[in-house]
């Protein structure tokens, strides 16, 4: 670990910036930030307000749609893909409108874990059925 010298025996921007390897901008907008918003700001940045993508699925159709990917893929293929769940999706009316980017995210938050997700299957499943 490289010693960084402090800001308090007057070091410059430049000197701080070459012994952790990033720019003098670098140094220099991290001391503004902790002068205007204070340290844990400057340590750990701000949260985000608003999420980075807005939530396509309630939790009934992030349910349905996990529950699709476990159940048996059309006839024909070996798999789900993303574009297969897609379309399905909208097949179904689970949502009137998708896309895989959508259909991956969902997926990836939830991580498809086995044990839950058959349990979804298994109800949305029977439901579906007494319909």
């Amino acid at each position: 670990m490289p010693t960084v010298p402090t800001g308090d025996t007057n070091c410059k921007g430049q000197d701080i910036a070459d012994a952790l390897f990033c720019s003098r901008q670098c140094v220099e907008n991290l001391r503004k930030r902790f002068v205007t918003e204070g340290f844990d700001i400057a340590l750990n940045g701000k949260k985000r307000e608003t999420p980075l993508f807005k939530k396509c699925f309630d939790g009934r159709q992030e349910a349905e749609v996990i529950a699709l990917r476990l159940s048996t893929p059309p006839e024909g293929r070996s798999g789900w893909t993303l574009r297969l769940l897609a379309d399905k999706i909208v097949e179904l009316e689970i949502a009137p409108k998708t896309s895989r980017s959508t259909v991956w995210r969902t997926l990836k938050k939830q991580d498809s874990g086995l044990h839950t997700s058959q349990q979804i299957y298994l109800v949305f499943h029977d439901e579906r059925s007494t319909m």
